[in-house]
Parts: C-alpha cells; structure tokens; sequence
C-alpha cells in the first residue's frame, strides 16, 4: 500500500450529494447526452419524492422492498426491458425521501422505459390496495 503513496483528499474533491426539493405536483426531466456514439444503452431514473424525513421513511422503505421483486419480475424477466432493474428508497440531505424506479436498457429507448415503469406501478397500487386491505 505504500508503495502507491496514497494522499488525504482536500476538501473540496469530497462527494457532495445534492437534492432539490421540487414543489408539490411538479415535474423535472433532466436528458443527458451519451458521449459515446458507439454506446447502445440507455437508462431512465424516476424518482419520486415522497416529503420530509418523518416516520413515513419506514413506510417507504418497506413499499421499496415490496416492490422489488415484482417489478423485477415483471420488467426484467417477462418484458426483458433491461439488464438492470431496480427499487430503492433514498433519503437524502434537505429533509428529502424519494422512491427511486430505474432500468437501463440496450434495446429500449428513456421514453418507452418510463411508460413501462408507469404501467408497472398501475397495476402495483392495486396489489399493495390487496395487501393492505
């Protein structure tokens, strides 16, 4: 290990997480380039916010967690959208919790990858509307 003369980071190359608070009912899309022509993929990220850090960060926390492996199963194994499919909760600095849909893809452009999220959550609200009545 010392023979690659590791240094102490300055504080300024430090990993800055930044959120932004949207006002309720907005929408922001950010659309990033790819560099690489070369480069088939695609991905789509869809975070939604779900407020203020209270007690409800266990609730979202749980609804992640449950709707993993449908979303897995259904997006990744019967539709075969992408290579990565994925849930989480994240709570983040400014007071902000969010669930957070991806998928990134090889054969499916952004667009088409948000309708198939947006369909798949359809029809998970009513099987968490089964489970929790």
């Amino acid at each position: 290990m010392q023979s690659l003369r590791p240094q102490p980071l300055d504080p300024g190359q430090f990993y800055q997480q930044e959120v932004a608070r949207l006002p309720d009912g907005s929408r922001w899309i950010s659309q990033i380039p790819e560099p690489n022509p070369k480069n088939e993929n695609s991905c789509v990220a869809i975070s939604y916010q779900i407020g203020q850090y209270n007690l409800d960060m266990v609730l979202l926390d749980v609804l992640a967690r449950i709707a993993q492996e449908p979303m897995f199963s259904r997006l990744r194994t019967r539709e075969q959208l992408g290579y990565i499919v994925h849930v989480d909760s994240q709570h983040a600095s400014a007071g902000v919790q969010a669930l957070i849909l991806l998928i990134q893809s090889d054969k499916y452009d952004p667009v088409y990858l948000q309708q198939r999220i947006e369909d798949f959550l359809a029809h998970f609200e009513v099987l968490v509307h089964v489970i929790v009545c």
